[in-house]
């Protein structure tokens, strides 16, 4: 859903702004996507509306140690790979407008129902007690087991999820004075990514900063009233449904005084000359 997991010269994004408390937080990151394992290491930096994620360690196939991300707006994230002097700006909004208004023109073509919508959406809280205390806070233990159907031109997606979470309220104060961070805290992790009914992720995040998050979600596509021979192929190669699912952890978190600037932000692909 979240789906979930966010290039640019360090010149373009700096210019002098004072230096104020914020916060980091040390994120390990594992994920099973079809089979494929994936370990990340990231250290996030807060202050005010400025917030950046650093990575530590991975082997993800689009990651590496000592890039970087920055998230100026919701919809937008900056990625920066020092190492090869490369950068890339991705605006979630417009990404995802071109690819609904992609799809809607394919489906018209074909003359199939070119609307979208999500419907028998049911949250259960299967678990909610006081967890254990995790790096000296409180925490509540907390269980949400999730389903919904999308339609979409013609075709039906169902979705089965289930969240773990340890979640804490001991750290409100400080993300407080970081909005940011706390908009990126409740972001969602897995498959469904911006499709996740907004109320799945209302529910998890209102019991706090989640320090640790368990997360599987299986999708299952049909196109009713269709065999096999008559589906699309992407449709088909789904069909028997995927499964993926990992872990968020918070394992250390500190305060931090630095400066965030941001000036204006590239627009292109390109390696800059």
């Amino acid at each position: 859903m979240r789906y979930r997991n966010t290039l640019v010269t360090l010149a373009a994004l700096l210019a002098a702004a004072p230096a104020a408390a914020g916060i980091v937080l040390h994120e390990v990151q594992s994920r099973d996507n079809l089979g494929r394992t994936s370990h990340t290491v990231v250290d996030v930096s807060a202050e005010g509306y400025g917030v950046r994620a650093d990575v530590v360690e991975s082997d993800a196939p689009m990651t590496q140690a000592g890039m970087y991300m920055l998230y100026p707006s919701d919809d937008v994230m900056l990625i920066v790979n020092p190492a090869n002097k490369t950068y890339m700006t991705m605006d979630m909004s417009t990404a995802a407008a071109a690819m609904q208004q992609g799809q809607r023109m394919a489906q018209q073509m074909s003359g199939m129902d070119a609307s979208a919508h999500i419907d028998n959406v049911v949250i259960n809280k299967k678990v909610d007690e006081a967890g254990p205390a995790m790096l000296g806070l409180p925490t509540q233990h907390v269980v949400y087991e999730v389903s919904y159907n999308r339609l979409q031109g013609g075709m039906k997606i169902e979705y089965r999820e289930r969240y773990e979470i340890w979640a804490t309220h001991g750290l409100d104060a400080r993300l407080a004075g970081a909005p940011a961070l706390k908009r990126l805290t409740n972001r969602p992790q897995g498959q469904a990514g911006l499709d996740e009914p907004q109320q799945v992720r209302a529910a998890v995040a209102s019991h706090g900063l989640a320090l640790k998050e368990v997360f599987t979600v299986e999708s299952k596509t049909s196109v009713p009233g269709l065999g096999a021979m008559a589906m699309s192929p992407m449709a088909l190669l789904h069909r028997g449904g995927q499964k993926q699912g990992g872990t968020t952890e918070i394992t250390a978190f500190r305060g931090r005084r630095y400066r965030q600037r941001a000036s204006r932000c590239p627009r292109t692909t390109r390696k800059p000359p």
